[in-house]
């Protein structure tokens, strides 16, 4: 049976998307910098859904301090799969929410086909690839997909009137996942769109009907996130340092993750996006996101000049700017789209096309293939050391040497207490919140403020109760005997560590369950759900109502 030419976008979506689950199948998941600390957050909502408090990490942390639905939605996959099959699970359906998101928010201002051409490139953009392969970003990059879709529904709002109750729910999904995108997602993808319809009937009524709402409805979902920041966060914490605050101009290997790579194809094939600069839908799409993508391109050029930390002030310290570029990379490979759809159409120029769709493609295989070589070591076995501390809940652990991912899956599948974690925003622990490093496991790679800081917390062993210590790395062995530590097993590359001397937790210390607190705590365990039911149930009734309702041309 031959394939219609329409069936073919969504048989190279489908394409697309199986490239990504076998690259996640085959480890990049779990070897990714964050995905087994976003897996550790779902894993407490799938164990103490209406308690807020963690105290595995760092004597104990509020969660708070992350917005809960993207692991929310993980944790009810928990009761069904393990942790790496539902965080995968739902990975897949976010790439399918984030690209039918842009897909939406593109038709704004282009044909189908050209928002179809554009998601395409989406799907397989180096961007893309470091976003899920390399740094696991799955809130962020959940929250966009919710974010896109309630933008563009907020079109027929002002349009219209139509839609307000779905475009608030959608938007405040995203909030629900990510305050990193949706708050600078909300500001610097908004307001091209207002921009749009800044000439339409009765604008400034919806838009002061939209933002009251809004506003109410936020300050509600983000209480608990606000009760944290007053009564919780540490306030004299020093800031981790990123790479993306660094000078990310240079020519470095590791610059491909946090600038390069975000643009990638971009580079070479801009002249496409020139070429096409005189066509009508061309030069609307640019003037109204000219600003927020001239902004968005600036600020991921993070410390490389003066410039970017004198526009932030103080959030400059607690922002990682990498993903401003990423933003901006998709927002103009939507435009992208546009040219190679145009230039398609002659004959003349459709060998330009497939030589930009190759280095693009190439562009996309090197950074998902990058997650095999470098920077991310491989994982290693657990099973063994999980074991062994789940038998001995009754002290804190540390580990030395694993890396954040490993450390991060020993925390998730174990209940044991460590005194380490990473999560440097919700911690309260004075000697790691003074030292400015994201975690004592890479303690050697912090020079002497690693070394001193670690000293501070061997020395204050008993007070933390920590009796066990898992280490990789022979670099910490004399320094653990001299606080008294001796080696008791060993596990492949890993050796336990212990201290028999420290004394058993007597008690769990944490906050006084309050009114308050338990009332914070059951917003987060239940709006975050209820509003992601309210999305699913008025997009299916308006879809079975009538199809035409997301068409804008």
């Amino acid at each position: 049976m031959a394939l219609k030419k329409q069936h073919l976008p969504f048989v190279l979506i489908s394409l697309l998307l199986l490239i990504h689950t076998v690259l996640m199948l085959s480890g990049s998941w779990e070897r990714s910098a964050d995905g087994w600390i976003h897996l550790f957050f779902s894993e407490h909502w799938y164990l103490r859904w209406f308690d807020h408090w963690e105290p595995r990490w760092n004597l104990g942390f509020s969660m708070f301090s992350y917005p809960p639905l993207a692991h929310q939605c993980v944790a009810l996959l928990r009761f069904f799969y393990s942790p790496v099959i539902a965080g995968l699970l739902m990975m897949c359906l976010t790439l399918l929410l984030l690209i039918s998101g842009f897909y939406r928010y593109g038709r704004l201002w282009f044909s189908k086909s050209a928002c179809l051409w554009g998601i395409l490139l989406i799907f397989c953009s180096s961007p893309l690839a470091i976003a899920v392969h390399t740094f696991g970003q799955y809130p962020n990059l959940f929250a966009w997909g919710f974010l896109m879709h309630g933008l563009a529904t907020s079109s027929l709002w002002f349009k219209e009137k139509r839609f307000l109750m779905l475009t608030l729910s959608l938007c405040l999904c995203a909030v629900f996942s990510s305050l990193y995108a949706s708050v600078f997602g909300l500001l610097l993808m908004g307001l091209p769109v207002l921009l749009q319809h800044r000439h339409t009937p009765h604008f400034g009524k919806n838009l002061m009907t939209l933002s009251l709402y809004g506003l109410i409805s936020s300050s509600i979902a983000l209480a608990p996130f606000l009760y944290f920041r007053f009564h919780f966060a540490a306030t004299d914490t020093m800031s981790v340092y990123h790479s993306s605050k660094g000078n990310v101009l240079a020519w470095k290997p590791f610059n491909w993750f946090m600038f390069y790579g975000q643009y990638a194809s971009l580079f070479l094939v801009w002249p496409l996006l020139i070429f096409q600069i005189k066509e009508k839908s061309f030069k609307a799409f640019f003037q109204d996101q000219g600003g927020s993508l001239g902004l968005m391109i600036l600020l991921s050029t993070g410390g490389s000049t003066a410039i970017v930390p004198r526009i932030l002030g103080p959030l400059f310290d607690h922002l990682t700017l990498d993903r401003f570029g990423q933003w901006a990379s998709f927002l103009l490979l939507l435009a992208l789209g546009y040219a190679c759809q145009q230039l398609w159409r002659k004959q003349q120029y459709r060998k330009y096309v497939v030589a930009g769709l190759i280095i693009h493609l190439s562009m996309f295989i090197y950074s998902a293939g990058t997650t095999w070589i470098k920077p991310l070591p491989r994982m290693i076995p657990l099973q063994h050391v999980q074991i062994f501390l789940d038998q001995h809940q009754n002290y804190r652990y540390l580990t030395l040497g694993l890396h954040r991912a490993n450390q991060a899956k020993l925390s998730t599948l174990t209940q044991a207490f460590n005194v380490d974690g990473n999560f440097p925003f919700g911690r309260n622990f004075e000697p790691l919140n003074h030292s400015g490093m994201a975690s004592l496991d890479m303690a050697k790679h912090y020079g002497r403020t690693g070394l001193t800081t670690l000293q501070k917390i061997l020395k204050n062993a008993e007070t933390n109760h920590l009796r066990y210590i898992i280490v990789r790395d022979t670099y910490y062995t004399e320094l653990l005997i001299d606080y008294g530590y001796l080696p008791i097993k060993s596990h492949g590359v890993l050796t336990i560590w212990e201290n028999k001397r420290i004394p058993a937790i007597k008690g769990i210390k944490r906050p006084e369950n309050f009114f308050l607190i338990t009332f914070l705590s059951y917003i987060w365990a239940l709006a975050p759900l209820s509003i992601l039911f309210i999305v699913i149930v008025q997009s299916v009734t308006i879809l079975y109502s009538s199809r035409k309702c997301f068409n804008y041309r």
